[in-house]
């Protein structure tokens, strides 16, 4: 064969090469993703712990932004015995992070912090926009304050 027709094939087999790489890679990214994504049920009664491994509460909703379909908020129960009274927390999803060892979610909070943090009764949403938007200016300053 002539140089030009090796050197040709050389570079298709490159190429072809680089091209099972990258369809490697996708996929490879698409299972890390798939791994980072949650069933709700899995997440509704999760333990939440700090990094002193402190239980701190229950994750008993999720708060999601209609406009973007992203999860804003995960309610957390703090205080409550046997599911009576306690305090419901909209803590930042952002502020949450997957244990997988334990099946909980760590936030890097201690308890005395958490018990000042913006909450209200579990009988008592917000439930107008101003209520929600006074809770969200609250929770955002309270949890940008206290995890930096």
């Amino acid at each position: 064969m002539n140089t030009a027709v090796e050197n040709k094939l050389e570079e298709l087999n490159e190429k072809r090469e680089e091209l099972r790489q990258e369809s490697r890679k996708e996929a490879r990214e698409q299972d890390e993703s798939m791994q980072q994504m949650s069933r709700v049920s899995k997440i509704l009664d999760a333990n939440v712990e700090n990094h002193q491994a402190d239980y701190l509460g229950s994750i008993k909703e999720l708060v999601v932004n209609p406009a973007s379909g992203h999860v804003a908020y995960a309610v957390v129960s703090f205080g409550d015995i046997f599911g009576l009274g306690g305090k419901l927390f909209a803590v930042p999803w952002k502020a949450l992070h997957w244990n997988c060892d334990k099946d909980s979610y760590i936030i890097n909070i201690d308890k005395s912090t958490l018990k000042n943090a913006p909450g209200f009764d579990k009988d008592d949403w917000p439930d107008s926009s101003s209520e929600w938007e006074r809770q969200r200016s609250e929770t955002n300053q309270f949890y940008l304050v206290s995890l930096t």
